[in-house]
């Protein structure tokens, strides 16, 4: 209700100062796993996840020797499987028109054994949109027509660090296979590889600039890369999307996503709200 009663009370602000209201602002996506479910469950903001491939089992699984915060999900790979993208849905957010608006996707991931073959896109993930057809079901192929945006970073002892537009194509890859991803990196800030089963954490960051999206990403607080799509780009997303290149299983948790106003409507927002108490607090001397 908190969060509620706090976005009700931003569009009021905006809507008194003549601001255009921030849609969605806030947290959209929470999801730690702790109610021990896939789909749905008791966790605040939890999504709905899902696998692409039948070579793969998705579950809840206990990693708190792991990440070390409880409950996770967990792939397992059943036979030599790549290529093929975990998907966690959510209510749609969308990146507001304001220069500087952000959507910030976290996750904490560690890898279930060191990867056997080394690569430098062996990881991945980022923020999609379903296209109108949002999975509803394990092994189903409404996800292959997703698009978005993603980080690939280096396993094993190959290091990585790029950022891709993926746009529809129809094929079952997503996020990785087929040739439908551009990379959109105009930074190298760093690389990474990957070789260990410890608790990693990454962000992608979306920005609207002036001319489109700017991503940011980072793995355990290191810029590894900047991009920028500058034609046409996408602002709406309803997935989190996690996969592999190389076959090996892999825990994700703590999985977030925030859609945050531009600093400049904050400020008003935040002026305009201490003014309005102060107002109602002299009222009532």
């Amino acid at each position: 209700m908190k969060m509620t009663v706090t976005r009700l009370a931003g569009v009021v602000l905006a809507g008194v100062l003549g601001i255009p209201a921030i849609a969605s602002a806030g947290n959209v996506l929470n999801d730690g796993f702790t109610d021990g479910t896939l789909i749905g469950g008791t966790d605040p903001g939890g999504g709905k996840w899902v696998r692409r491939s039948a070579n793969e089992t998705i579950a809840i699984a206990d990693d708190s020797a792991g990440i070390g915060s409880g409950n996770a999900l967990r792939l397992t790979i059943n036979a030599t499987q790549t290529e093929r993208p975990v998907i966690g849905t959510y209510t749609a957010a969308t990146l507001a028109d304001a220069v500087g608006s952000q959507l910030i996707l976290s996750l904490d991931f560690r890898f279930a054994i060191q990867p056997a073959t080394n690569n430098a896109g062996g990881f991945r993930f980022g923020l999609y949109n379903s296209n109108g057809t949002p999975t509803v079901a394990n092994g189903d192929a409404l996800s292959d027509n997703d698009f978005g945006y993603q980080l690939s970073i280096g396993v094993g002892t190959t290091p990585g660090a790029d950022l891709f537009k993926e746009v529809s194509n129809g094929t079952a890859g997503e996020l990785g296979a087929g040739s439908d991803r551009t990379s959109v990196r105009t930074a190298s800030l760093s690389t990474v590889a990957i070789n260990d089963t410890l608790r990693h954490t990454g962000t992608l960051t979306l920005t609207r600039t002036l001319v489109g999206v700017a991503l940011d990403a980072s793995v355990d607080g290191v810029p590894l890369a900047t991009g920028l799509d500058d034609t046409s780009p996408f602002v709406t997303f309803d997935e989190v999307v996690v996969s592999h290149g190389p076959a090996f299983g892999y825990f994700v948790d703590n999985v977030s996503v925030d859609n945050v106003p531009e600093p400049a409507t904050v400020g008003i927002l935040a002026i305009a709200g201490t003014g309005l108490l102060m107002r109602r607090r002299s009222r009532c001397r």
